[in-house]
């Protein structure tokens, strides 16, 4: 469920929630469909490599780790980078955005990462584990750089709730690390949170409703199949038709509708169970063998599934067939008026 917990007005973004069910036994993948807050929003005065200069003064953009987003319609819109240092009115990023295109017509803002700290405060609804070697939940993250398929989560963290030690969040892996709950999640994956509990949960993510896309990036690969595993990264749904997917070539068109390119496969958005597998499979068709679009790749003869919808912040597995070394970038537009 979506709720505004504050209005719109001319300088400031709306702020809501959005709340989804966490079964026993379950895990819940999950995409962080509201933004954290931003530190600075504005014009681009000038660029040298990976410094730039903004319009107004800047605060400390390290001490709490942010990335630079751009908001500006011009070729760019919705990459990010990571921020590396932030003085007076320079903000610097480790890429040479001057080469990249970023000019002085461009706007940009600075955005907090999420972190598990500030998305989970207290570990918010995921449940506490009191020992900290027999987690009875974890937060699972993927490594979105990750190569081939089938994916794997790349590191699991748990909740404490300071039986053994300071309360707070920990690596499951590596307990004796000590508090990891600075951890950045990687706004272009989903996350998954297990619960192996017998008792269900509401997990409850809160923020800014975004006010531009964010690019996630496929991948693809000339030595087999890749897959990416992205988000609707909004609190609204978007439809197969809406979402951009084809046109940006995230997924590539197929010309046989019986032996597609490229797939999106949906997962069931009340799943319950651990490992939860897709349960559908769409494919782009180019319009050889009938009317263009979105068809189920697994029941082709029943027409155009344009309208299928994706759910807010609902995981999405592209998997792309063997092609080119390369990254696409998919930059959905906003499925919302603000």
């Amino acid at each position: 469920s979506v709720s505004s917990l504050a209005a719109q007005t001319a300088t400031t973004a709306p702020v809501g929630y959005v709340s989804f069910p966490l079964a026993a036994n379950s895990d819940l993948k999950v995409g962080l469909p509201m933004q954290s807050s931003k530190s600075f929003s504005g014009a681009v005065s000038s660029v040298l490599a990976g410094d730039v200069t903004v319009d107004g003064t800047v605060s400390d953009l390290t001490t709490e780790p942010h990335f630079l987003l751009v908001t500006s319609d011009n070729g760019l819109q919705g990459n990010w980078y990571t921020i590396t240092g932030a003085t007076g009115s320079v903000i610097s990023v480790a890429e040479d955005l001057a080469l990249a295109g970023l000019t002085s017509t461009d706007t940009v803002c600075a955005v907090k990462f999420w972190t598990l700290d500030a998305l989970f405060p207290g570990g918010g609804a995921v449940p506490a584990s009191s020992n900290v070697f027999a987690p009875v939940a974890q937060v699972l993250l993927n490594d979105a750089t990750a190569t081939g398929i089938n994916l794997t989560p790349a590191s699991a963290y748990l909740y404490h709730d300071g039986t053994q030690g300071p309360a707070g969040w920990y690596n499951a892996g590596n307990p004796a690390g000590g508090l990891a709950g600075d951890t950045v999640i990687n706004p272009e994956t989903f996350i998954i949170v297990r619960n192996n509990t017998v008792t269900a949960a509401t997990i409850t993510m809160s923020g800014a409703v975004p006010t531009s896309s964010i690019a996630t990036s496929v991948l693809s690969r000339s030595a087999g199949q890749q897959d990416s595993l992205i988000f609707n990264p909004f609190p609204s749904a978007i439809t197969l038709g809406a979402s951009g997917l084809d046109t940006s070539t995230a997924v590539r068109a197929s010309s046989n509708v019986f032996a597609p390119l490229d797939q999106v496969l949906l997962f069931d958005a009340n799943s319950t169970g651990l490992n939860n597998t897709p349960i559908s499979a769409y494919l782009y068709h180019d319009g050889t063998q009938g009317p263009a679009g979105w068809y189920d790749a697994g029941n082709p003869a029943a027409g155009l599934q344009d309208a299928v919808g994706i759910p807010a912040g609902a995981p999405v597995l592209i998997r792309r067939a063997i092609g080119s070394d390369e990254l696409v970038t998919w930059t959905p537009s906003l499925p919302y008026t603000l």
